[in-house]
């Protein structure tokens, strides 16, 4: 009996407090607040174990032999240690004599702090994107992306952008989102991308203002180069905040894009 006694009055104490977080966040809808949460926080070091434990789950149903068949290892992005080696020739664009260097526009970092956020942030690197050429993996590849794998997804979904796939690449970009850090800005700008091409530009526009509410300034100001009114802009943008609420709350993880080429 003691017993019951303690269980009511803790269920009582739960719904109490439930229902005056809930009143609380309502009041508060108007009023999001974005703040950047740094890497020592404990809420990264939770989603960072989640999304550790999501990427075991999505290896464990891989097929054996793409396991160990090295393509894995390939589709990881470089250690920090070695990129500060290589973060031009993954992550950077640069108008130059090197043969192929703006091959992927989109990868353009200017220094390599720029570049450690583009990996942090879900951005593939030239090299990934260059195995589709391979016919060694092109084929593995596809079978990663049907198996919702995040960095096969990406290529798959570029892949299929470049041959003009756009509903097919938006697909497989949100199935990204879907088994990815959904705080990473690259996945949102590539549904965004193809959303815009698949001519489902309100959509794809909110996606890329989730992307520059994240952090990325480059994708904020695509969105609003595509935004024709004020009235537009505003509708997406509150689109793209009502999303970051559902999945984040209040408390919204900013990662700032650096900006220019300090640090390179």
């Amino acid at each position: 009996m003691k017993n019951f006694k303690f269980l009511l009055i803790s269920v009582i104490i739960i719904y109490g407090a439930y229902f005056l977080v809930d009143t609380k966040t309502e009041n508060n809808i108007q009023d999001l607040n974005i703040i950047p949460i740094h890497v020592d926080d404990v809420e990264n070091i939770v989603k960072r174990e989640s999304k550790e434990k999501n990427v075991r789950a999505i290896k464990s149903k891989l097929p054996k032999e793409l396991i160990n068949s090295g393509l894995i290892q390939l589709l990881k992005p470089p250690e920090d240690r070695e990129l500060e080696y290589v973060w031009s020739e993954e992550y950077g664009c640069f108008d130059d004599e090197l043969e192929d260097s703006c091959k992927y526009d989109f990868l353009n970092a200017k220094s390599v702090i720029e570049a450690r956020w583009m990996k942090n942030n879900g951005y593939p690197t030239k090299s990934m994107l260059d195995l589709v050429n391979n016919p060694n993996y092109k084929n593995q590849i596809k079978v990663l992306a049907r198996s919702k794998y995040p960095a096969a997804l990406t290529i798959a979904s570029i892949e299929a952008m470049k041959l003009g796939n756009y509903r097919e690449a938006a697909h497989l970009a949100l199935s990204n989102i879907a088994y990815s850090d959904k705080s990473k800005t690259y996945p949102h700008v590539l549904y965004g991308e193809a959303l815009v091409l698949d001519e489902k530009t309100i959509a794809g526009v909110t996606q890329l203002f989730i992307a520059g509410l994240l952090g990325d300034y480059m994708a904020n100001g695509r969105a609003i180069g595509l935004t024709p009114d004020v009235a537009y802009t505003t509708a997406t943008i509150n689109s793209a905040h009502n999303y970051l609420k559902n999945i984040f709350g209040l408390n919204v993880p900013v990662d700032p894009r650096p900006m220019g080429d300090d640090g390179g």
